[in-house]
């Protein structure tokens, strides 16, 4: 076994654990733990400062070399981990509560910790670090004030959409409708014209995004019949997860839990802890030939026989089965073929 994957089980963390607390992807982390590639320096540096180990320790026992230069000093390792805080405490902020709930760990209680440093500013003078190994400083300081912040940007998000909602389904008021309507007892103004479906059968497929969360973007992570997805005829399918900050990039904590809907009519047939999909679900039209699957899911919210209609939720997006990370492996299939569904979903 890897001592990369070693550290992690004794400490009880997955993956995706580990890579919101160093901000390395997940996919990345676990080509380490299997000897597909080798992190680079600051990535050992951040693993590293998690797990409370010198840069040098970790390489030698992953089999790497060592620096030919000297290790910094304790003052720069210090530094160091003051700005591993900070990094870690954007990276965990919007996912801290679920990850100890799910750990069975209280917030209060110090196993998000590295060691105190204090700072100390004068004026006109460099900052100076000073690293206190006497006692420890819980990141859980950090990471409440952090998602007290996150939260209130999710209520103003919130209430935004509300309004949003409120504005375009509600009547005007009476002063606005005297402006709009004749003074004489006319027709009616026409409605505005409805919106185009968000999903649709045709004949290249089933079209719309199985995955539509409150916020944020859905962004592909992997494509079809390439990585884990050759070949293609086979296990050709798409991955797609939550992108919550809009860098394009997806982030474990957006995607977690994100509701997943039926792209189209059909029975249900779900799979539970099957491998390598997971939690799996099935829908089959019985007017055509084609069928959609959807893989790692970690809540299933229908039952096998159930008919469902395009865009109602059967599930949640998880990591269940053979997975590096939260997302959404959709396949969709006609017949016997597999069908490449990266035109077919349209995300936005």
């Amino acid at each position: 076994m890897h001592y990369l994957r070693a550290l992690r089980r004794h400490r009880d963390l997955t993956l995706t654990d580990v890579a919101m607390l160093t901000g390395i992807p997940a996919r990345r982390l676990a080509e380490a733990e299997y000897g597909l590639s080798v992190l680079n320096y600051r990535e050992r540096g951040a693993v590293a400062t998690v797990f409370g180990l010198t840069d040098e320790s970790l390489l030698i026992r992953m089999g790497g070399r060592k620096q030919p230069t000297a290790r910094p000093l304790a003052t720069d390792q210090a530094a160091a981990q003051v700005l591993m805080i900070t990094a870690i405490a954007g990276t965990v902020a919007a996912s801290t509560a679920q990850l100890a709930q799910r750990l069975n760990l209280p917030l209060d209680l110090p196993n998000f910790a590295l060691p105190q440093v204090a700072l100390v500013q004068e004026q006109a003078q460099p900052v100076v670090v000073r690293e206190t190994t006497s006692s420890i400083l819980p990141i859980t300081m950090v990471v409440k004030a952090q998602a007290a912040e996150e939260r209130r940007q999710e209520e103003l998000a919130h209430q935004k959409v509300l309004a949003r909602l409120l504005l375009e389904e509600l009547p005007a008021p009476a002063s606005e409708t005297a402006q709009l309507l004749p003074e004489t007892n006319g027709p009616t103004p026409a409605l505005p014209a409805p919106r185009a479906p968000q999903f649709a059968m045709t004949e290249a497929g089933p079209q719309g995004c199985p995955v539509q969360p409150e916020t944020g973007h859905v962004v592909m992570t992997q494509g079809y019949g390439v990585g884990s997805h050759a070949p293609a005829h086979v296990w050709g399918a798409v991955d797609l997860a939550v992108d919550g900050n809009g860098d394009g990039w997806a982030e474990p904590g957006s995607s977690w839990n994100a509701p997943i809907v039926a792209t189209h009519a059909g029975t249900v047939r779900v799979t539970l802890e099957s491998w390598p999909a997971g939690n799996h679900v099935w829908v089959t039209d019985s007017q055509t030939t084609w069928r959609t699957g959807y893989a790692h899911l970690a809540e299933v919210l229908v039952e096998s026989g159930q008919t469902v209609e395009p865009g109602q939720v059967i599930g949640r997006v998880g990591s269940t089965g053979v997975a590096s990370g939260p997302h959404l492996d959709y396949q969709v299939w006609n017949d016997k073929t597999n069908v490449d569904p990266t035109e077919l979903v349209e995300c936005k």
